[in-house]
């Protein structure tokens, strides 16, 4: 991803997952800021933020930061790649280690530099995978991340969409990544259960098509660089009256204002 701003802070080698929490934060003070919003004010408005948070008696391992996006990618494989299928094109049981298919052989596969012990722990923590008689399966076609898992996971797939929206605010379009959204500002509430359960169907058959697409791209593939790409799909709601957007701050609505009135004002 190209970036033409000099203000950005550009991840390093490495360890830079590790400072995930600075780069969400000075990507979204970089975005307010070009909004019309204070520094001053935001610095202020962070110290009460923080000021009201509780400090967690551990952090995270910043090993795990690293390939937690990429956990479904491992159960990915061992949906589609023949040496883990059963007749019936289902994922058979693997033992952690062995000649044969084995679950680490699985894992450097899929995330060839990752150490496969610490990968295999993750994905029981996060209920990816479970053992059954000395075996390993997937649970599901991806892992579900929840509880604190999910939280980290929320502060990744915030960091991707940032990362996105600064790229094509300082590219050419000829450049840009995709991002486009599909909104409609009254929609029936009593429609809501159906309409989730339509993009859910929807985007799972979407998601999975792109996903076999990326995998039969990366294996034939030979040489050159690699990179983490990848497509998220988002349902949000808001209530009717929350229309203060990043673009309509309360500053440009007051300037808004006062032109209105001094047009008002002229003969």
């Amino acid at each position: 991803m190209r970036s033409h701003d000099p203000d950005r802070v550009r991840p390093q080698p490495g360890g830079a997952r590790t400072d995930i929490a600075w780069e969400c934060l000075s990507g979204v003070a970089r975005i307010l800021a070009h909004c019309g919003n204070s520094p001053q004010d935001l610095v202020s408005a962070m110290r009460k933020i923080c000021g009201s948070l509780k400090l967690r008696r551990r952090g995270w391992d910043p090993a795990q930061l690293g390939f937690l996006p990429d956990l479904s990618h491992v159960i990915a494989h061992w949906h589609s790649d023949p040496r883990y299928l059963s007749t019936r094109g289902e994922p058979v049981p693997l033992p952690l280690r062995g000649r044969n298919a084995s679950l680490t052989g699985l894992i450097k596969r899929a995330l060839p530099g990752e150490d496969p012990r610490v990968v295999v722990q993750t994905l029981v923590r996060t209920r990816g995978i479970r053992r059954r008689a000395g075996h390993y399966i997937p649970t599901d076609r991806y892992v579900r991340l929840r509880g604190d898992w999910g939280r980290v996971h929320g502060a990744n797939a915030l960091l991707r969409m940032l990362r996105t929206v600064e790229h094509n605010l300082a590219s050419p379009a000829s450049s840009q990544i995709f991002e486009r959204a599909a909104i409609n500002p009254h929609f029936p509430v009593a429609k809501l259960p159906a309409f989730h359960r339509d993009v859910s169907t929807r985007a799972y058959r979407f998601l999975v098509g792109i996903d076999g697409n990326m995998r039969r791209q990366e294996a034939r593939a030979t040489g050159g660089p690699r990179t983490r790409v990848g497509v998220e799909v988002v349902v949000f709601e808001e209530a009717l009256g929350a229309n203060e957007t990043l673009g309509v701050t309360r500053r440009a609505q007051h300037i808004t204002s006062r032109r209105r009135r001094t047009r008002r004002r002229k003969p």
